[in-house]
């Protein structure tokens, strides 16, 4: 009990913070942002998406009657956040909570959005861009909706498997279904708005300056370091 004190304490905490309101800010933008993009792009051309929108996606395609995607995708966290809960701290349970329930309202919110793209390759390209950088801002700043990042690390801890593995065979089980259930020129563009969206979102997390660093081989190191730091003093 005294651990979850300790959590409850730092999130509490964390509640008192410019940071913690910053990043929530920055989460709900982002997740308005990829809602745009499912509504608008991914369901109108029968794209998927990597991760649990993906997966939640192709349970979609044959339940889109009886349930809304909103619905649909916070119900699949459900057993992810059981899973999770005693792998994790509570302020990051938290917060994932609070992303995941932004995240399902803004889908619910922005449900039959147009984006007027015909092209599909412009649309996967469009679509991944947008998305990825908005996911990679929250990323940053520590935020979450939940997802399959839980699952991953949670198999990491226990069974020493790379969550990047996780992810790309989650990944291609869903390109392959986009193909079996529409077409195989549809899961390319599924795969090429994924890479797209892996990039962008990379970043995102780094964001858009660029730090550049250069080897120096010297028989004078101590020579050099000296009139390095002079220049940089300029």
């Amino acid at each position: 009990m005294n651990y979850l004190k300790e959590d409850f304490q730092e999130f509490t905490n964390a509640l008192r913070t410019l940071k913690f309101w910053y990043m929530l800010l920055t989460l709900t933008l982002g997740c308005f942002i990829f809602s745009f993009v499912v509504n608008g792009i991914l369901l109108p051309h029968n794209f998927f998406a990597g991760g649990l929108t993906g997966l939640a996606l192709l349970f979609y395609d044959s339940i889109k009657e009886y349930i809304s995607f909103s619905l649909l995708y916070a119900l699949l966290n459900i057993p992810i956040f059981i899973i999770g809960f005693r792998e994790f701290s509570l302020k990051f349970i938290i917060t994932s909570l609070i992303g995941m329930g932004i995240y399902s309202l803004s889908l619910q919110l922005t449900h039959g959005v147009e984006i007027s793209i015909n092209d599909p390759m412009l649309a996967a390209i469009f679509g991944g861009v947008l998305a990825g950088f908005g996911t990679g801002f929250y990323l940053r700043l520590g935020g979450s909706v939940g997802g399959l990042d839980i699952v991953g690390t949670v198999i990491k801890k226990r069974f020493a498997i790379p969550i990047g593995t996780v992810f790309n065979l989650v990944n291609i089980v869903v390109i392959f279904s986009n193909a079996y259930l529409y077409h195989f020129e549809t899961a390319l563009f599924t795969g090429v708005f994924m890479y797209v969206f892996s990039w962008s979102m990379q970043k995102g997390q780094v964001g858009l300056s660029q730090r550049k660093s250069i080897f120096i081989i010297s028989s004078k190191p101590d020579e050099v370091a000296e009139k390095v730091l002079k220049n940089l003093d300029r």
